[in-house]
This record gives structure tokens, sequence and C-alpha cells, in this order.
């Protein structure tokens, strides 16, 4: 399922079908970010078969940044986190679990170019993760209700 398009004609023909969504393949694969407003659809069906998130942040280019508090990797964060958030707070309103892993490969997968150890990124991924999706979603939905 190297492609958004692939994977939904896939689930499309497999109605069991559930998946690990390692969003940045997808991202590397069509060499550009997929958008809630550009793909709604796409994306409402392949959420709705999502159980878990290899929860990594990749770019047009790579598969994986080596460091997401690198401030060049701003708008590659942001969007992640983005698209995240949307699958966390689709599952989270329908009642359903969602399983998330900060993954981030240590060398040789990844050219490490940061200070800071993969160990200790993939620390402050769950840390910064849990702060985003489930301690904020989860208080904004509680504040709405």
């Amino acid at each position: 399922m190297y492609s958004p398009w692939v994977a939904l004609r896939l689930l499309k023909k497999f109605d069991k079908l559930r998946i690990t969504l390692d969003y940045s393949h997808w991202v590397l694969c069509i060499e550009r970010p997929l958008t809630v407003e550009s793909s709604p659809e796409l994306l409402q069906f392949i959420i709705s078969r999502t159980d878990h998130i290899h929860a990594r942040i990749g770019t047009n280019q790579t598969p994986q940044i080596d460091d997401p508090m690198n401030p060049r990797h701003q708008f590659w964060t942001e969007h992640f986190q983005s698209i995240w958030k949307f699958i966390y707070l689709t599952k989270f309103s329908a009642g359903k679990v969602l399983t998330i892993t900060p993954e981030y490969g240590p060398e040789p997968y990844q050219p490490h170019e940061s200070r800071i150890s993969s160990e200790n990124i993939i620390i402050h991924e769950v840390d910064r993760l849990r702060s985003v999706l489930i301690n904020n979603v989860t208080s904004n939905i509680n504040k709405s209700l």
C-alpha cells in the first residue's frame, strides 16, 4: 500500500482489511502532503480502517526527518500533527480505540544529524503526542459537551 489511492482500492476490495497507517510513506510516494481539505473522502475512508499509527514525520523527499524539534522541520511537524490530531479526534468521537507508536529509526535507517539521540527524540515525541492528542483534544471535546 505504497500510496493512498492503492490503499483505498485495496480497502474497498477487502472490507475486513484493517491497517497501520504510516502516513510518512504516502507523503514521500506522492511527493506532497494530503490535507483534510484536499482529500476529505479519501482520508475519511482510510481513517475508518486505521487501527494504529506509526507516528513519524517525513517530507515529500524523505520518509523520516531526523529531529521534529528542529525549526527547519516546523512545516512538516505541524502538518503531521494536524493529520494525527484529525485521525485521533475522528476515532475518539466515534468511541474507537487508536494506538500510536512514535517511530524514529536509528542509523543507518535514518541518517541522524541532530545532537539529540534517537532514543531521546522518541521520548520527546511520546510526550508531545500525549500533550497534543490525548490531553489537548480530549479536554477540548469535554469542554464542548
